[in-house]
């Protein structure tokens, strides 16, 4: 009787580990690292741009994307989507080669964005054309032809965007 006693125990018990266990695995995967949705064609998000779109990042732990930190102890619940950042960055880039939306947090009152810690959208186009203005070239010596001016300059370009209002911020190479 006091074997069959033991053995009840020693099952409920680790029946409890057990339990503990997977309740643990659950509970860490929901609070673990936030996965962004997929990202939308560009083109599907609005006409005319033909940019390959990269996979949507959220900055988590020690990344960071330029003044952009991790999202790690904000709330993602009240931002609006990647796309609709993408949307209110516009798409005045027909001639990017790639898009790539980034949410990420910056410290606005040092970058003159606001006041605090918020959440912004970084959008970064690759391989845009910039027209060239101003002197690009030294002027040449005499009876040598000038080099020609290129129409413009192929750059990467970014537009910020407060995840939360849907406001622009700030844009430039």
């Amino acid at each position: 009787m006091r074997l069959r006693m033991r053995w009840r125990i020693a099952a409920l018990l680790t029946t409890a580990a057990l339990i503990t266990l997977l309740l643990s695995l659950a509970l860490s995967s929901r609070s673990g690292t936030p996965i962004p949705p997929a990202a939308t064609p560009c083109e599907d998000v609005f006409p005319g741009c033909h940019a390959t779109r990269l996979p949507n990042l959220i900055l988590t732990g020690s990344q960071t994307s330029g003044a952009f930190k991790s999202v790690d102890g904000f709330s993602l619940k009240s931002i609006i989507s990647f796309d609709e950042a993408l949307r209110r960055a516009g798409g005045g880039w027909n001639d990017a080669k790639t898009v790539q939306v980034v949410l990420g947090s910056a410290d606005a009152t040092p970058l003159r964005w606001g006041t605090g810690w918020r959440l912004y959208y970084g959008i970064e186009w690759t391989g845009i054309c910039v027209p060239s203005h101003g002197p690009y070239l030294p002027t040449p010596p005499p009876g040598v032809s000038p080099l020609p001016r290129p129409s413009c300059f192929a750059t990467t370009w970014g537009t910020v965007i407060d995840a939360t209002t849907g406001v622009f911020v700030v844009e430039g190479t």
